[in-house]
């Protein structure tokens, strides 16, 4: 299955499954569970206001002191925190 996977975000947590269009993401060891969720809790809030985010599934596995969580994929080019016309004013409106 590992010769399907894609790592995202530098291959550092998201691994792209495409024969199940989702993303599992694997936290860092130092991360918490209530990290996770509240990163969960604040896409499936962008998900329910009509934001194109992914739906997540809230099952939380832990193995070897990672938390793992997996998102539905969704198409589209990620958002550069550093370029301002990425990250600006328009993008937190309704």
């Amino acid at each position: 299955m590992t010769e399907n996977c894609f790592p995202l975000s530098g291959g550092f947590q998201d691994i792209f499954i495409p024969e199940q269009n989702k993303v599992v993401r694997l936290s860092q060891t130092l991360i918490s569970s209530e990290y996770i969720l509240q990163e969960i809790e604040w896409v499936n809030f962008l998900y329910h206001h009509g934001d194109p985010v992914p739906k997540t599934e809230t099952t939380l596995r832990m193995k070897n002191e990672r938390i793992s969580a997996s998102f539905e994929y969704i198409p589209g080019d990620p958002i550069d925190v550093t370029n301002a016309s990425h990250w600006n004013e328009e993008m937190f409106e309704g």
